[in-house]
């Protein structure tokens, strides 16, 4: 806990809004829904000059929020778990996060500024994260073991606009089941693909598909 006297030189806003940067491709040019490499390098030292540091986006969901005294809350999340996002490379013998990917960016930079830190949610999608089809188990544990969330973006990238309830229940559900049979991790965040509502809502924030129920925040 911080004294009255910190408290009154950091003067902490506890009601202020905290942003959500939603990335999609991590690649080598520029668009809607690209982000280059280089620019993202510089995101990331953008956010960290202006004061941000990272957290989960589950804190936020929870009101949990927390982040290093004189520094402000930011959340990044990431769509459609594409490769730029996140892969792995052998290196020596070993499997570490490609440095030029999203996830490796992100742990280097928070090395060297360890206050910053490295909190991400990755919405992905089936039938293969990150395109990998041979490392799924292995990328997302490896996501969770490192303080990173897994998210809930429906098991076929599944536009819900005009999805019936059955249809959403499916999508939801089989994601859910999927990512919790591989590594026994619970999503508990949901992004809509396309930003597509279905006419019923019913099934997106919780439901049951095969036996097991899920929640999404």
């Amino acid at each position: 806990f911080l004294l009255q006297e910190e408290l009154d030189t950091l003067k902490p806003n506890e009601l202020g809004k905290i942003p959500i940067i939603m990335y999609h491709v991590i690649g080598e040019s520029e668009g809607e829904w690209e982000r280059t490499r280089d620019n993202f390098r510089g995101d990331l030292q953008r956010f960290y000059d202006l004061g941000y540091s990272l957290i989960p986006l589950i804190d936020y969901l929870t009101g949990d929020i927390s982040a290093p005294a004189g520094r402000a809350p930011l959340v990044l999340t990431f769509d459609d778990a594409t490769s730029g996002q996140f892969s792995m490379i052998e290196s020596n013998g070993e499997w570490i996060p490609d440095p030029n990917s999203a996830v490796g960016m992100m742990l280097e930079f928070s090395e060297s500024h360890p206050e910053f830190g490295h909190a991400a949610t990755f919405f992905i999608d089936f039938p293969a994260p990150f395109g990998d089809p041979d490392r799924v188990e292995e990328n997302l544990t490896f996501l969770v073991e490192h303080g990173m969330e897994i998210g809930n973006h429906t098991y076929n990238h599944q536009n819900l606009s005009s999805a019936s309830e059955d249809l959403v229940t499916r999508e939801v559900g089989s994601l859910a089941n999927k990512v919790r049979e591989i590594c026994g991790y619970e999503t508990l965040s949901f992004a809509l693909p396309y930003g597509g509502y279905p006419n019923d809502k019913a099934g997106l924030a919780s439901g049951e598909w095969e036996g097991h129920e899920y929640t999404n925040l």
